[in-house]
């Protein structure tokens, strides 16, 4: 049975990117399919004034760096308008519009994919199959929000983009890491009354970052990444915890007039209750509580395949 290509990339975002301009270095024939209709759509669907947490010196993909002052911090609309015109650089092999449904290995070798297209199903195939997805990408709200009361409008970050999406004056926003912190000091800047629940998340100073934030980002870039024992150490701590505040900190809501509690414990006669038993009557949740891994698409069986000696490993990140 003969493949489409040899090798199949699902995710046409930073990973999919970065893999298929080594892959077309090796020339290596390789294509991807991408739901979205364009590389950049993911971070489009983010709220508006959303910005990376790096500068751009540390934001480009191998071959083409980041256009801009090294120190500047690129809007989440800015970084979606370079991955399009990187896939345009690297003339990225991908079909848009596209997707997968389901993957599982072929008994005749390599992988079959399902996908779903708005002209109907289709098959592909593949020697090897790349899953740049990324690890986490369902959002997670805590199963006691339907204990809400039914007037207390509820909205996920990864549905906000502005302060008008959240309706009424007192807002509680859950979660008390860069989202939920940025997030908070957003809608008091509004004008809403907000409270924040949770602990945060170390900060790293301001004054550390201009004076040795090129070192720091270099140890986050080049060590604290999963190829190297201390890297893959400390995933699982950040991934659980959640990643060191940078550009913003606690003393940003207290500026702002944000009241800060303990963490979200469920409700009480419709009420959001906090960890200490009090009660915070508001009119909308935030829930900044992050994503939990989507289900696979993969057999079980598909971790226990084997690629040839020149195949790309079975984690497409960069």
């Amino acid at each position: 049975m003969s493949n489409d290509t040899d090798v199949l990339i699902i995710g046409a975002g930073q990973c999919g990117l970065s893999l298929s301009n080594r892959l077309r270095a090796r020339h290596i024939d390789h294509r991807a399919v991408e739901a979205n209709s364009a590389p950049g759509d993911v971070w489009r669907r983010r709220w508006d004034s959303l910005r990376l947490f790096t500068p751009s010196r540390y934001d480009g993909l191998p071959g083409l760096p980041f256009p801009g002052a090294s120190r500047y911090r690129p809007s989440a609309g800015e970084f979606a308008d370079y991955l399009d015109a990187y896939a345009e650089h690297i003339d990225f092999p991908a079909s848009y519009g596209e997707t997968v449904t389901s993957a599982s290995p072929d008994p005749a070798g390599g992988f079959t994919v399902h996908t779903a297209t708005s002209s109907g199903p289709r098959v592909r195939r593949s020697r090897c199959l790349v899953v740049a997805t990324g690890g986490h990408t369902a959002p997670t709200v805590p199963a006691d929000a339907t204990a809400l009361d039914s007037r207390i409008a509820q909205l996920h970050t990864d549905d906000y983009h502005r302060p008008d999406d959240l309706p009424g004056d007192r807002v509680l926003v859950v979660g008390c890491g860069a989202s939920g912190l940025q997030l908070a000091v957003e809608l008091a800047r509004a004008g809403r009354t907000v409270t924040v629940a949770g602990r945060p998340t170390p900060s790293i100073p301001a004054p550390a970052l201009a004076i040795a934030g090129g070192l720091w980002f270099a140890f986050l870039h080049q060590v604290l990444t999963r190829r190297t024992p201390m890297g893959r150490k400390a995933a699982p701590k950040a991934i659980g915890s959640g990643a060191p505040l940078i550009g913003i900190s606690a003393t940003d809501l207290e500026r702002h007039g944000v009241r800060r509690v303990s963490r979200f414990d469920g409700a009480v006669d419709g009420v959001p209750r906090i960890a200490d038993g009090g009660l915070i009557d508001v009119d909308a949740a935030l829930w900044a509580t992050g994503y939990r891994p989507a289900p696979p698409l993969l057999a079980d069986r598909l971790a226990e395949g084997s690629s040839g000696p020149d195949s790309p490993g079975p984690d497409g990140r960069s």
